[in-house]
């Protein structure tokens, strides 16, 4: 079963300023703790996430369940270095698109896929920090598919310039960062009653597959209005990433319903509710058959 570690009376070292939700480091900056908008999924969701990403080998931050206080949240380990720093998709952006809007996480249109694919082929970006062998066979922007491939199959529309990035290490070697912040995924902010609906209805605009298709990411094509789906965003890294859609699709592939369905039981209910489940297990299984169904390109 997945364990809530209770950080019990301990003081925050660092408050993080990123981003609108409560978190702080702690244990010498090893460890942060992030409490999800109260109502939502959002806890549950980055543990989903990060268990996916084992399955299927995707760098990524671990993320477990947690509590402070009267607060409950999730932790992870810092993947960056003692000696190191992050550096976010859009500081990486306004260093090679003159007048880039750092500032503008959403509605972002300079926020485009080929602009980000460009820096992902910059031969300076090595592979992320503690990569196992399989990923390092990978070119970098295969490895950046994976996470494409990620927010495709649970539905994670909030991939911004902020949450992708480099970790930047003391001898200046660039890494592409794993893949973090997933607290959107799985129609976490769904309520248990939506989801009902969704799963029960008979009406094909309303039900899982539609909620599947809908999903948009930040990311846009160059010189358009309208977002990338997630699948239409991976069809198109796909286009330059052929080895690594092959690679990660055969990973996905070798997965199963029964695998899912082993993680979602490990989270006591307590922590995410039956229809949470239900409708995690099936958009899972839906996106997974998207997913496979899509041809390179």
């Amino acid at each position: 079963m997945e364990k809530v570690h209770d950080l019990g009376t301990i003081v925050p070292e660092q408050l993080e300023q990123l981003g609108t939700k409560f978190k702080f480091w702690y244990d010498g900056n090893k460890y942060l703790f992030k409490s999800g908008i109260p109502g939502t999924g959002e806890n549950w969701s980055e543990v989903l996430a990060s268990r996916v990403c084992d399955l299927l080998g995707i760098p990524h931050a671990n993320y477990y369940f947690a509590k402070w206080k009267d607060k409950e949240g999730v932790i992870c380990r810092n993947f960056i270095p003692a000696d190191g720093r992050l550096v976010h998709g859009n500081e990486m952006l306004a260093r090679y698109k003159d007048d880039y809007r750092t500032d503008m996480k959403y509605n972002q249109r300079e926020h485009t896929l080929p602009a980000v694919l460009s820096i992902m082929r910059l031969k300076k970006i090595g592979h992320p920090l503690d990569s196992s062998f399989s990923v390092l066979s990978l070119e970098i922007i295969d490895v950046f598919l994976g996470y494409v491939l990620l927010d495709a199959l649970i539905a994670n529309q909030d991939r911004h310039h902020q949450n992708w990035g480099f970790v930047i290490t003391g001898e200046k070697a660039v890494h592409l960062a794993p893949s973090f912040d997933h607290a959107s995924g799985f129609g976490s902010h769904e309520t248990d009653k939506n989801r009902k609906e969704r799963l029960e209805t008979k009406d094909r605009r309303y039900n899982i597959e539609a909620y599947a298709e809908k999903a948009r990411t930040p990311f846009y094509p160059r010189n358009s209005v309208n977002p990338f789906t997630t699948l239409e965003a991976l069809s198109h890294v796909s286009k330059y990433a052929p080895s690594g859609f092959k690679f990660w699709k055969n990973q996905l592939e070798k997965t199963s319903s029964d695998d899912f369905g082993v993680i979602l039981c490990n989270i006591d209910d307590t922590l995410m509710s039956a229809p949470s489940k239900d409708f995690s297990s099936k958009l899972f299984k839906v996106n997974k058959e998207r997913i496979l169904n899509l041809k390179c390109g």
